[in-house]
């Protein structure tokens, strides 16, 4: 475990971890378990070829965490039953494993448990919990359209987390039909490239910066 690219947050939380007699590995095991991650996979497992239609030249990439560290995002596709959640939680595992801090939410429960932090006046704090994550994992997001507030909220996210953490996203979508489920082209467009650079619902996925797509 390294500390260059390392946050200052990380880096005082891997201290506090030290501090408590942990070694790298156990620190590496107690940031899995926070992450809460959907599935136990490893990148060491992943097998390639087959309906998933992942290659070794796809995941070259993202085997280590360099992407990470520069703040890049992920976009895995496809449809359902490929294992899309399998590959996020795999690289959450090695992120973990590398010393980076994984937040994973279904898109469903993230946005709920939003709506809960609004009505208990906790919003604030979850936001801000969200934009620490080195790595926040937004599983099976577009299976269902966005609200206003849905939409407002994923933009507030995004746009924290724009060019200081990386996001995976999976979705059974492709990104380029993403405009529909969030509604709004403006908004769509923002929330994805992380930023206020303009371009057509249809394109906005391409300007998102440092993305990796796995479809």
């Amino acid at each position: 475990m390294s500390a260059e690219g390392l946050s200052v947050h990380n880096l005082r939380e891997i201290i506090r971890l030290y501090a408590q007699g942990l070694s790298g590995r156990a620190i590496g095991r107690s940031l899995l378990k926070n992450a809460r991650m959907r599935q136990q996979a490893c990148i060491e497992d992943l097998r390639f070829g087959g309906e998933r239609g992942l290659t070794k030249a796809m995941l070259k990439p993202l085997a280590g965490a360099r992407w990470v560290t520069a703040h890049e995002n992920v976009i895995i596709s496809g449809a359902t039953g490929v294992g899309k959640s399998y590959v996020a939680c795999a690289l959450g595992n090695q992120a973990c494993r590398e010393g980076h801090t994984v937040m994973y939410r279904r898109a469903r429960r993230l946005f709920d448990e939003l709506m809960t932090a609004r009505a208990d006046g906790s919003a604030q704090k979850l936001l801000a919990k969200l934009a620490r994550a080195n790595v926040l994992i937004i599983d099976d997001f577009g299976t269902e359209s966005l609200d206003v507030r849905e939409r407002s909220d994923l933009l507030e996210i995004v746009e924290d987390r724009y060019q200081v953490g990386s996001t995976v996203f999976t979705s059974q979508r492709d990104p380029s039909e993403w405009h529909g489920v969030i509604g709004d082209e403006t908004i769509g467009t923002r929330s994805v490239t992380g930023s206020s650079t303009t371009g057509t619902a249809s394109n906005w996925a391409d300007h998102l910066s440092g993305r990796h797509t796995m479809a």
